[in-house]
Formats: structure tokens, sequence, C-alpha cells
């Protein structure tokens, strides 16, 4: 069975590995080939179906950590050990996987 690229959701969920406590958690990421509506004055790009940038941060729910998706896992040891001891107390109650 051969799916079209129209007939595909616009997301999809990946296992994604925490680099500050090793938890793994689902990732939504919006699909690379979205069809852009228009463009806005400030170069604001409109797609069809979803806003990808409201999948481009990643949040961990085990322990808090959140990046953007393209520097999720580049984090220096020094600074993971500042965000461990910042996020050490906090009570993490929060999940952002599915449709945004």
């Amino acid at each position: 069975m051969i799916l079209l690229a129209s007939a595909l959701e616009p997301t999809y969920v990946v296992e994604k590995s925490c680099p500050l406590c090793g938890g793994v958690f689902p990732a939504t990421k919006a699909r690379s080939k979205l069809r852009m509506v228009r463009q806005d004055t400030d170069f604001n790009m409109i797609y069809e179906q979803i806003n990808p940038l409201y999948y481009s941060v990643w949040f961990c729910p085990h322990c808090g950590y959140a990046a953007s998706e393209s520097n999720f896992s580049d984090i220096l040891d020094k600074q993971a050990e500042v965000l461990r001891k910042f996020l050490k107390n906090c009570q993490i109650n929060m999940d952002f996987p599915g449709v945004r």
C-alpha cells in the first residue's frame, strides 16, 4: 500500500532520550513537506494544516529540560550540571505530545 503525501498526518512521533536525565519520552515532530499557503510581510510562513514552530521545542516530562529540536542534544557538561541543580526540586507535571 502506497500512501500519498497529502494522506499523511502533518505530524509524527519519535522517541527521544533526554541528555540531562536520560529519560525516554515521545516527541512530536512536524513533517518537512508541509504546504505553504502564504508568507507574511515579516517573512513568517503560514502553512496549510499546522504551524511547525509549535513543534520546534522539545520538553522532557521527567526532569523539565527543554530546548529547540536542533539544539536539544547539544548540551555541555557544565550546562547540564547547572540545569540539573536548578531543576532538582521542581515539580514537573506537564506532557506535550500530540497536536498543538
